[in-house]
This record gives structure tokens, C-alpha cells and sequence, in this order.
């Protein structure tokens, strides 16, 4: 695992689902990304909560947000 950059966000939407939360986060200027998290208590996450996660250097998953299909480097 690499360096881990933290971002600092406001969280904008809370998904539970089985096992699994998806948070939408608001970044700076006005960026919207999806975080999963997996195993953890619903209730930490509130709409309009500030949230800072951190990224380790590594493989992510990028989609289009219109399409909803995963971006592949080719």
C-alpha cells in the first residue's frame, strides 16, 4: 500500500444497503463521488456531516456517471 491522501468532504447522500454503505460525498468544487464502505455502523454517516477519508495510493475503479459503466484504461 502507498501514501494515503486525506480530502475532506461534506457528506450529500447516505445509501444503506445489506452489509454495505454507499456515501455520496461532496468535494471541492462542487465534485460529487461515491464512497463504499463495507461493515461499518450506518448511523456514523449523517447528510451535511463533514468527512475526511483517506486514499492509499493503489487501483481505483472509476465510472461514468452517465453512463454508469466502469472507465477502462485501454
Amino acid at each position: 500500500m502507498g501514501p494515503v491522501t486525506q480530502i475532506r468532504a461534506e457528506i450529500d447522500f447516505v445509501e444503506p444497503l445489506l452489509g454495505e454503505i454507499i456515501v455520496t460525498l461532496k468535494l471541492p468544487a462542487d465534485l460529487l463521488v461515491n464512497a463504499l464502505f463495507v461493515n461499518v455502523d450506518e448511523t456514523l454517516f449523517q447528510p451535511g456531516a463533514p468527512l475526511t477519508v483517506g486514499i492509499a495510493a493503489g487501483p481505483l475503479c472509476l465510472f461514468d456517471p452517465e453512463t454508469e459503466e466502469a472507465i477502462v484504461k485501454e
